[in-house]
């Protein structure tokens, strides 16, 4: 257990450095990015969630559904704006 706890915390200290990098290059990213800052957003707080003391494998398990669901609406957003961004940009442009 304590190894795993420490993995974890690893983990979580190698995705806040990364989302610190990007938030450093913030106007010279790519849009992708952002997407991966969010998704790696909503993979932190599910990792402070199943971490917890008192966590139970029952809500450890309620937090990945979570989780998949908060990764998965994201990146729904993210496509869809980005084919709406698409088809107004270059699918009415008559050139």
């Amino acid at each position: 257990v304590a190894a795993a706890s420490a993995s974890r915390a690893v983990f979580a200290a190698a995705i806040v450095t990364r989302i610190g990098l990007r938030v450093a290059y913030m106007p010279w990213i790519f849009e992708s990015e952002v997407w991966t800052t969010q998704h790696e957003l909503a993979l932190l707080w599910y990792l402070w969630r199943s971490s917890r003391a008192q966590t139970t494998e029952s809500s450890r398990a309620a937090a990945w559904t979570e989780l998949v669901a908060t990764i998965r609406a994201q990146t729904v957003v993210f496509y869809a704006s980005a084919a709406f961004w698409k088809w107004n940009t270059s699918f009415l442009s008559p050139t």
